[in-house]
């Protein structure tokens, strides 16, 4: 919803009844997989003139950053004791393939 609320396209479609996200609807979000997508809309929200939601979507993903920095940090461990770094470099030959 968000996603289409940003693009201005929520009033013209069919899946959802409502043509708008209130705040209330917002805060009452929990951001448990994929915050980038949400950090992704802070932007695009503010250009269509929603910066309550924008600033409600910051603030929500500040309070997700200490959990999700303890889970890299995690994996990252896991991954040079048992994968002798192969993670690591996997993911960085992935992020230069995909800026090239």
């Amino acid at each position: 919803m968000l996603s289409l609320l940003a693009l201005g396209a929520l009033g013209k479609s069919k899946s959802f009844s409502m043509d708008d996200v209130s705040e209330k609807m917002l805060s009452d979000l929990s951001i448990t997989r994929q915050p980038f997508f949400y950090k992704e809309l802070i932007g695009p929200l503010r250009q269509c003139g929603r910066d309550d939601l924008a600033q409600i979507l910051e603030k929500k993903l500040r309070a997700k950053a200490p959990q999700l920095r303890i889970f890299k940090s995690g994996i990252k461990k896991l991954d040079r004791r048992y994968l002798n770094g192969g993670l690591g470099k996997l993911a960085s030959m992935v992020g230069k393939e995909k800026h090239s």
